[in-house]
This record gives structure tokens, C-alpha cells and sequence, in this order.
């Protein structure tokens, strides 16, 4: 064959989920990995650290920064955890599933409400504390508020504030006082016709979200409400899910939609909003069973950013890196969406509750598996790794065939065994052939190349690579050599 006819072509295996919106296109996708510093690594494994009771949802976790402790409710349960991990119950609720949002005050006021009427406050101070319940339909006697679902709770210059999520109001309490709260001391949601989701302080700004609007509002000190509307930024988004919001790091994300679009995904750093979802991605969004059953969170590791939103209806898990502006798909063990629902930084760990069960567990790079034990030296389940890249094919179309292809990766460095599966679709992507195994060198064979040859002719190829063990996977991108 002449030399012409030949060629080297570069094939990424370092990338991103960006699945367009039918398989033709791209099935482009990355699960349990990320990218980092040209690499393809491991994305954070998980390890359960304490069971705070036999049985009952996970439903929340916050850090109280004044109290020092790692707040986690399960089923109708209110723990306080230390950074030994030694806990208490601290109170409980009436409703036992569903959302709880928490803030806290300069008073040493925890307050949670959970989309009922009933605001819950527990008081923390030295050598004593309370828990009771403050009836927000009810209010201040002379003045009932009226507020059947209490959402999204945050704390900004000394109030508390809350939306009722059965309208379009939301209120503030008194100065540090979560006990004392007023129907004079209320602000309603102005732009469109809408009822509330969330009212979340970020900075100096507040974000008063409906379904469909969101309104910024400043604290400007007027005497009789200390609020006022900003004239100069309405954002056309309101907000699916209250637990898809995530505040940190200098910006605001969640999971949004308007009057005349569906699901998205959008971040604001105070200014106008920025889509961070790609049209595959809105595609799939679009599609959604039920948007509202979903979840997210901001976290750092390792330098990076993530948001991490999972839809548990429909079963998938994204992570956008805001490094990398890079989304990839994550999952169990068992490829159905990713168990962490809420997380929580204490103690300078990442805490999470989970959709699994009422265990406490740390998500972190240090840990490569999957481990549902607490303590011992079991490794945990192993975590499906996988990088299926872009569709592969010539311009006219015509037909190729791949001699070799070649991967670079470490090697030798894992006491345990690890193997790299190879499986192609020749239909765009539509099923994937037999799966090509390959063992990796042991420990101390440190050679980083690994080739599969002879993988046959084809008009269009999809490559899907399978990382298979208990330890980590630093992966480059790939070399094939084509015939064509």
C-alpha cells in the first residue's frame, strides 16, 4: 500500500459530555471522569462515614459556622454532627420526606422550614438550648401572614426571609428574631404574573425567583421595608427546583426555565444570567419526566469548580466544571444516577447526604471506589470509568480502516489489577460491537502505551473505552492509524 494512502489521526480521548441532540451527531460522552491538566482522571469517589439512623430520606446538610456543627436531617429527624462525627438530635419535624431548607442568624437561631406552614427554630447557646415551632400562617396576632408552604430560607442583614410558594409574596422576620414575623414586613414578585420558588442572598443583592422571573432586591434601609426592587436587571428565568440552587465562589447556579422555553441550566455572578448548557444538553433537559424531582450543589476539588444537579426521576447525573467549561455524566456503581443529593464543606471535608439511604458520606478524589462500609479496609465498589469519543469519519464519507489504535496512560503504578476495554459502533453510535479487554502492566512496568490492533474497516466509527479498577486512571488523548 503506498505511503500516501496512510495516515496517523489524532483521536480524543480527553474531553466532555456535549451528546448533541440525536446520536448521528455526536454521542460525545465522559462518565466518572474529568479532565485536568490535559488529562483524563478520575472525577471523586465516595466513602460512608455515619449512619445517623437505620432507615429514613436523607433530606438536607448545612454548616452552622457559629454552632461549629454539620446539620443533617433524615426522615423527620435534626442531628448535629462534630468534626469527630460524635452527633445528637437536636429536633425534629413534622414531615418525615421532601425538602428542607435551613439558614441561621446572628442570634444563634438555626431555622428550617420544610414547604409547610411551620417554621422550626433551634436555639444554641451556652449551657442551653431550644426547639420550637413558629406558626407562619398565623404570624403576628393584630396581622396574620398567611403563609401555607414556607420555600427556599436565607438570611441577609439580620432578617430571615422566606417566600410562600403558594403565591407571588415572601417576608422578612424581625432583627434577628426568627420568632417574630409580620404581614406589614412582606414584598411580592412584580415583573409577570408568578408564584414563588426561592428568595436567596448572594453578596449584597437578593434574587427573589418565581417559576418563570427572577427579580433582584436591595437592601436600601427604608424605614417602614427595608427592601427595593432594582429597575435595572429583570432576569427572564425563574427557577424549576429550590434544591437545584447553589450559591459559592462568587456566583449563583441553577436549574431554570421562562414563559416560553423549557429546562436550562444558568449561572449569574450578579449581572445578567449565562447559560452553561449546551443544545444537546437542553435537548436532553427539555425531555425531563419531572424537572422539579432534582437536586444540586457547589463544590471545590482539586482547584476545580463543579456544580453537580442529578434528575432522579429520570435517572442521570451531570457535573459542569467551570474550569474546564466542560460538562461530564456521572453515575453509581451501577450506571443509574449519582447518590449525592446535598453536600456540605465541614472540618475541611466534603460531606453529603445521599438518595441511598440515612448514611453520611465523603466525597473526595483521595477515595477511587465506591464504598458503602464504614471503616475496615474494603475498597468499596469499583466505578464505571468510561470515555466514548466524537464520531470518527472522512468527509466523503468513503471508507477506512484502522490499523492500530494507540493509547497513553499511566501504568504500573496500582497493586491491584486494572483493564481497558475497547467496544466501536460502526452506525453512528446506535450499539456498540464486542468489547476488547486488555490487562495493564503491574506495578512497577511503568511503560505508557497501550495498542489495539487491527479494528477493521468502517464509513464511521464511535470508540468506547472502559477504565476498569479499584485505583486511579490518568488518561492522554489517543493515536489511530488509518488506511483509507
Amino acid at each position: 500500500l503506498d505511503d500516501f494512502m496512510r495516515k496517523t489521526v489524532p483521536l480524543d480521548i480527553v474531553g466532555g459530555t456535549s451528546f448533541d441532540r440525536y446520536k448521528k451527531q455526536s454521542i460525545e460522552e465522559t462518565y466518572n471522569m474529568m479532565i485536568s491538566d490535559g488529562a483524563l482522571v478520575p472525577y471523586a469517589g465516595y466513602a460512608k462515614k455515619l449512619m445517623l439512623q437505620a432507615t429514613g430520606e436523607a433530606r438536607e446538610c448545612y454548616v452552622s459556622t457559629k454552632f461549629d456543627r454539620l446539620i443533617v436531617v433524615i426522615g423527620q429527624n435534626i442531628y448535629a454532627v462534630d468534626d469527630d462525627l460524635g452527633n445528637s438530635l437536636i429536633g425534629s419535624l413534622e414531615s418525615a420526606s421532601g425538602p428542607v431548607f435551613i439558614s441561621e442568624n446572628e442570634a444563634d437561631q438555626l431555622a428550617f422550614v420544610d414547604g409547610s406552614s411551620t417554621l422550626y427554630l433551634y436555639t444554641y447557646t451556652t449551657g442551653s438550648s431550644s426547639f420550637e415551632k413558629i406558626d407562619l400562617a398565623q404570624g403576628d396576632p393584630s396581622h396574620k401572614l398567611g403563609v401555607v408552604s414556607a420555600g427556599y430560607i436565607t438570611f441577609q442583614d439580620t432578617y430571615f426571609i422566606i417566600p410562600d410558594t403558594l403565591t407571588n409574596k415572601w417576608y422578612i422576620s424581625a432583627n434577628n428574631n426568627g420568632k417574630l414575623w409580620s404581614a406589614l414586613d412582606s414584598a411580592a414578585l412584580q415583573t409577570k404574573p408568578d408564584v414563588m420558588v426561592a428568595v436567596v442572598a448572594f453578596d449584597r443583592q437578593l434574587f427573589v425567583m418565581g417559576k418563570k422571573v427572577s427579580e433582584i432586591w436591595h437592601d436600601v434601609g427604608n424605614p417602614l421595608f427595608p427592601y427595593q426592587r432594582s429597575n435595572s436587571l429583570a432576569i427572564d428565568y425563574g427557577c424549576l427546583s429550590a434544591s437545584t440552587i447553589a450559591t459559592g465562589f462568587g456566583m449563583i447556579v441553577w436549574l431554570a426555565a421562562n414563559a416560553k422555553s423549557g429546562a436550562t441550566i444558568i449561572y449569574s455572578d450578579g449581572g445578567p444570567p449565562k447559560t452553561i448548557s449546551t443544545d444537546g444538553i437542553d435537548f436532553k433537559l427539555d425531555k425531563l419526566n419531572d424537572s422539579t424531582d432534582s437536586s444540586g450543589f457547589l463544590f471545590q476539588e482539586d482547584a476545580h469548580i463543579f456544580y453537580q444537579v442529578t434528575f432522579k426521576s429520570d435517572n442521570f447525573t451531570l457535573v459542569y466544571d467551570f474550569n474546564e467549561q466542560k460538562f461530564y455524566s456521572l453515575t453509581d456503581e451501577r450506571m443509574n444516577y449519582h447518590i449525592a443529593k446535598r453536600v456540605a464543606f465541614f472540618d475541611n471535608k466534603h460531606y453529603f447526604v445521599s438518595y441511598r439511604d440515612a448514611g453520611l458520606y465523603e466525597l473526595s478524589t483521595d477515595y477511587s471506589t465506591y464504598k458503602y462500609v464504614i471503616g475496615g479496609t474494603t475498597l468499596g465498589e469499583e466505578i464505571p470509568r468510561i470515555r466514548i469519543t466524537k464520531r470518527y469519519g472522512t468527509p466523503t464519507s468513503s471508507w477506512f480502516k484502522v490499523n492500530s489504535l494507540n493509547l497513553t496512560l499511566e501504568q504500573g503504578n496500582s497493586k491491584v489489577p486494572q483493564k481497558v476495554g475497547l467496544s466501536i459502533a460502526r452506525n453512528g453510535g446506535m450499539s456498540f460491537g464486542n468489547v476488547l479487554m486488555k490487562d495493564l502492566f503491574p506495578l512497577g512496568k511503568r511503560t505508557n502505551k497501550l495498542v489495539f490492533w487491527l479494528l477493521g474497516a468502517s464509513n464511521d466509527m464511535v470508540f468506547q473505552i472502559q477504565f476498569w479498577g479499584k485505583t486511579r486512571f490518568v488518561v492522554l488523548n489517543g493515536v489511530m492509524e488509518v488506511e483509507q
